[in-house]
């Protein structure tokens, strides 16, 4: 029997519609392992993910975000070789040497008699196998020379093919699958041989505008057919460039010098007016937007990576410009770099999870007892001024890492929660782009059951902000999050437009009552009387009223007469990487009383 005579591995096993996302983790977390199964619900094997192949797709530049929420079946092999471990070790020999039923590849299947899923094995397995055994094979093959010639013959023409598959994995790394063009490695080892040699030449960046909306509403198949027009148009006019795609939306183009500044601008004009003409998809008459920036060498830098880095501060410029063609300039873009490299930190400072839960607490006013703590993201070790809340968050929040940031400050708080006391309740901030995402209270629900919490246990803070500017997918989410048990408060009330016609739209059970009115009531009276008349609208609404930003006793004072629910700010405690002590708890509730 074949299972008999090779060594079989116990691959993980995975189904076609799951997440790529799942492969790549189970491949993070066992870093020896050469492949996974794809299997049907019956355990029945349908593809393979090789680690090389799978892994070398989602390391190019914006792979993961393209394919990681993509099913793994778009990414498989899905013509894997499956063997029955009941077949004869000899013949299957035989059959892969001497027929092409077999080809050599790394990993095989092999199943039980009924096809389901047993292990896998590879080229290696077989071939110490066929070491072990080779008395008797060499003397098979004596008896059989005709068979042996024609072995050989096969074994040649698929070494030849084998030969013939490498150099075609050679060509298929420096391409990018869907386009054809250049990835990046090869568009940078080329201009870098141009920044060896002292040639002067010109880098043009081209990001798309309005691509995400494409490939949301239309689809995917939309998105790639977008993504290869785009490519046609760009190689229509490329001439004497080369030009690349980096991954994403985002394209390249590098002009040798001899066409000079001016080649460069033509060349650049002729792209856009190009990318930006309408395309027709499934009958519909589609149209994206693009932004180019232009970089000179040696003028705007002296290595292939400040070179790139001008050209995409040129395109950030364009792109805030809304869309068109721009020049890296020193003045213009001087900024840009800064921002670069704070986002750069930022970005490393998730990946590295610097970043860490502080621990607000929250008093009810009558009895002084603790009630919750609100969850505020901190970075401690940020280089200054980036470090603070309202530098970092909105920087997270505008460049698409506020959801990264969310589930790390999340998942920390949830740790020390059940150190300190597993019954404790949190109150987190959710932002404008969480409450856009669907999947958002699914994933939320499943981390709180991962960590042994209740539902109840947790408060979701939104502002009148995200609420609408989410309004599509706002209701339907909270609404799902409170029939689970969780709190629903509206965040900073009263600094919006339309706070009225929130609480009338939506089913708040607190109202948390901004800082800016709080610190100003023992010395303005109008902001007093906005913060008593909330409170008033908010006792006849049914509604819990919360101050944020109690700083003094004189504020807590007004806020108890005008009968306010909860408090938190300074004057009571400082947010603290630690939870709020019992010890001290008497003296909080002495000024609350």
């Amino acid at each position: 029997m074949l299972c008999a005579a090779i060594e079989i591995e116990r691959a993980p096993v995975i189904g076609s519609d799951e997440p790529c996302k799942n492969a790549d983790d189970v491949f993070r977390s066992m870093p020896l392992l050469r492949c996974i199964v794809v299997a049907d619900d019956e355990l029945r094997p349908i593809g393979l993910i090789l680690r090389n192949d799978f892994l070398l797709q989602l390391s190019q530049r914006f792979g993961r975000a393209l394919y990681e929420n993509r099913p793994v079946r778009q990414l498989m092999n899905s013509s894997p070789i499956i063997v029955s471990e009941s077949e004869d070790f000899d013949a299957f020999v035989r059959r892969s040497l001497t027929s092409g039923q077999h080809e050599i590849q790394d990993c095989f299947i092999l199943t039980d008699e009924d096809g389901r899923y047993r292990g896998v094995s590879n080229n290696k397995a077989v071939m110490t196998a066929l070491l072990d055994t080779q008395g008797a094979l060499l003397s098979d093959l004596e008896s059989s020379k005709t068979l042996l010639m024609a072995a050989n013959e096969r074994l040649g023409l698929e070494v030849g093919e084998r030969r013939a598959a490498e150099e075609e994995a050679i060509k298929a790394s420096n391409h990018d699958p869907l386009t054809a063009l250049f990835n990046r490695a090869p568009f940078v080892a080329q201009i870098s041989t141009w920044v060896t040699a002292g040639e002067p030449f010109s880098l043009i960046f081209i990001d798309l505008d309005g691509f995400k909306t494409v490939n949301d509403v239309y689809g995917h198949m939309a998105g790639d057919y977008a993504l290869k027009t785009v490519a046609e148009r760009i190689q229509s006019v490329c001439g004497p460039a080369i030009c690349a795609r980096f991954g994403g939306d985002e394209f390249a183009m590098a002009i040798h010098g001899r066409s000079g500044p001016d080649g460069a601008a033509k060349l650049a004009r002729a792209a856009h007016e190009l990318i930006t003409a309408p395309f027709r998809f499934a009958r519909t008459e589609l149209r994206i937007g693009a932004s180019l920036g232009i970089a000179h060498s040696p003028a705007h830098g002296a290595t292939p990576s400040e070179l790139l880095q001008a050209a995409d501060m040129a395109m950030l410029r364009a792109k805030r410009g809304g869309g068109g063609i721009r020049v890296f300039s020193q003045d213009a873009d001087g900024d840009s770099r800064s921002a670069r490299t704070h986002l750069s930190d930022l970005t490393n400072a998730i990946r590295t999870r610097q970043l860490v839960p502080f621990f607000q607490p929250v008093f009810d006013l009558g009895s002084g007892q603790l009630v919750n703590h609100e969850v505020l993201a901190r970075w401690p070790d940020a280089p200054a001024p980036l470090g603070r809340p309202d530098n970092f968050i909105p920087m997270a929040e505008r460049e698409g890492l506020i959801d990264d940031l969310f589930w790390l400050v999340f998942a920390k708080a949830c740790h020390a929660a059940r150190k300190h006391d597993p019954a404790l309740a949190m109150a987190f901030n959710v932002s404008a782009r969480q409450l856009q995402n669907p999947k958002f209270p699914g994933r939320l629900l499943a981390a709180i059951e991962r960590f042994g919490m209740d539902p109840s246990q947790f408060e979701v803070e939104v502002t009148e902000t995200a609420m609408i500017a989410e309004e599509k997918y706002a209701d339907s989410t909270l609404r799902m999050l409170a029939a689970e048990g969780l709190t629903i408060a509206l965040d900073d009330f009263g600094t919006g437009f339309s706070s009225l016609a929130v609480l009338h739209r939506y089913a708040f059970s607190k109202l948390k009552i901004d800082h800016t009115f709080v610190r100003r009531m023992t010395d303005d009276a109008r902001s007093r009387d906005i913060v008593e008349s909330t409170i008033l609208m908010a006792d006849r609404l049914g509604l819990q009223t919360a101050a944020e930003g109690v700083e003094d006793a004189a504020t807590l004072d007004l806020l108890r007469a005008a009968g306010c629910d909860l408090v938190q700010g300074f004057h009571l405690a400082r947010p603290d990487a630690a939870f709020y002590q019992s010890r001290p708890l008497a003296a909080t509730q002495a000024a609350c009383a």
